[in-house]
């Protein structure tokens, strides 16, 4: 049988949040039947109402609580806020903000355990000196938030319980991953190489998506960009790709953040994963200004609802490690801008992004450009094909007056476009993970090219085609039998 490895969540809150509080045991059970599971895992939660007992102290109450919750040995610490901040306790204002500062010192001592801190912003009016007392010491304590750490907005029960499966959900996933990886070169963006199981599991094979294949040319010219930045840390990275909308763009996005700009950043457990937010491309405009101004918004919208860039910027400063943004526009709207210079209005905006010269912090900007593609052969599909074709021509044609160019406070790349995957680029990924042989590859292409004609294949039907086959096949040395 196998042994099930616990992992104790410790909650501190004062009373003004029970609902946060038992909705955390709903998502505990969700996980608990799902992702969790499937490592070997299981949460468990602390709270002082449920795991604790009455009694006296020579410390007072808080002297009761610590050996029962003990925190300095948890692996999670949430605590959450709104309007009050607590019972002042022996050392600290209240007995949640000791709890909290226990767990920072154990963090600075082992790295562990971690700690997420949420305030809700729903609107409050005080009514009473002594409410707005308690208010005033929850911003006090949130605007003095340690340097080390980020804390997270929410508003209401319900956005909280989305915030906090999604936090956890990140956290499983990259400190429990399902396929253990080797670190990667720091040198290129050398893929790292996962752990072979006996049998690939539905999950592993999910899991392996973001491997399936390299974008060798790509990642290339990304890697040289970045290693530019290194030297303009203060400058965003301002970069465009894009591709038909079959090259699973979402799961280049999912590579990049979990595998590529960890190994070339060279970030460690410490500064976490990388932050990405993903930002609703603005729509018709009317100029510059008005387009600059829905971009904050937009962007607003994802970290901080209604704040200056300056705060959006003061947000991401206190993110450990570096954020990625990322815009996707279909170029069927592409149309919409008629003869607007959009990418010279979205470049401008980026080169008077705030900058905080004494904490840089890297900032990695991504804008998604996604062609259709048509595969029906219908006379009326023709001319969609045709029409598609146009526009993505031109838009093409736009990018490459910009490639190459230099900008003044960012620094900036058009991207090569995601081709299709052929034969070569699959054996290169299967020998360096070790899971397919090259017959196997072969025959695949060899079937491919007789049913289409092709020999190459967008990453979208290559994955799933590669994502079967991984799951017929058991894994035995030197390759897949």
């Amino acid at each position: 049988m196998q042994q099930v490895q616990i992992l104790k969540i410790v909650v501190a809150s004062p009373g003004d949040v029970k609902a946060e509080r038992e909705t955390l045991e709903e998502v505990v059970a969700e996980l608990n039947q799902g992702i969790v599971a499937d490592r070997g895992l299981r949460l468990e939660l602390a709270r002082w109402e449920t795991d604790t007992h009455p009694g006296f102290h020579a410390e007072g109450p808080q002297g009761l609580i610590d050996p029962m919750l003990k925190i300095e040995d948890c692996d999670i610490l949430i605590g959450i806020f709104w309007k009050r901040f607590g019972t002042p306790t022996k050392g600290a204002q209240s007995g949640t903000e000791y709890e909290i500062r226990m767990a920072h010192e154990a963090w600075k001592k082992t790295g562990s355990p971690q700690i997420l801190v949420y305030f809700n912003q729903q609107s409050y009016t005080p009514q009473t000196p002594k409410e707005a007392e308690q208010w005033a010491k929850v911003l006090t304590f949130r605007d003095n938030f340690p340097e080390e750490g980020l804390w997270w907005p929410y508003n209401g029960v319900r956005e909280f319980q989305d915030a906090v499966r999604k936090h956890l959900t990140q956290y499983i996933r990259h400190q429990y991953p399902l396929l253990q990886t080797m670190p990667a070169p720091v040198v290129g963006f050398a893929p790292a190489r996962p752990a072979h199981p006996a049998r690939f599991t539905e999950e592993q094979i999910r899991d392996l998506l973001p491997y399936l294949p390299d974008r060798e040319g790509l990642l290339y010219q990304l890697g040289l960009a970045i290693k530019e930045q290194r030297t303009r840390p203060s400058d965003p990275l301002v970069c465009i790709i894009h591709g038909d909308d079959a090259q699973c763009q979402d799961k280049l996005v999912q590579r990049l953040q979990e595998i590529e700009l960890p190994s070339v950043l060279e970030l460690n457990d410490r500064q976490g994963r990388v932050k990405v937010y993903y930002p609703q491309w603005p729509g018709e405009y009317q100029n510059t200004e008005d387009f600059h101004k829905r971009l904050t918004y937009a962007l607003a919208k994802e970290v901080l609802p209604m704040a200056s860039n300056q705060e959006i910027h003061d947000q991401f400063v206190a993110w450990p490690a570096p954020v990625m943004i990322c815009f996707q526009v279909l170029a069927s709207n592409w149309k919409d801008y008629k003869e607007k210079r959009i990418i010279e209005d979205y470049i401008a905006f980026w080169q008077h992004w705030p900058r905080r010269l004494t904490t840089p912090r890297r900032i990695l900007v991504f804008l998604f450009i996604k062609y259709q593609r048509h595969e029906d052969t219908h006379l009326l599909s023709y001319f969609k094909r045709r029409r598609a074709e146009t526009l993505s021509r031109t838009i093409k044609q736009t990018l490459g007056q910009y490639a190459g160019k230099d900008f003044e406070n960012i620094v900036f790349r058009v991207l090569p476009m995601l081709k299709e995957i052929d034969q070569q680029d699959v054996e290169d990924w299967a020998r360096a993970y070790g899971c397919l042989s090259s017959e196997v590859i072969k025959e695949l292409f060899r079937r491919y090219e007789r049913e289409t004609g092709r020999t190459s294949m967008p990453m979208e039907v290559i994955s799933k085609k590669l994502q079967a086959l991984l799951a017929q096949h058991q894994h035995v040395p030197g390759g897949m039998a």
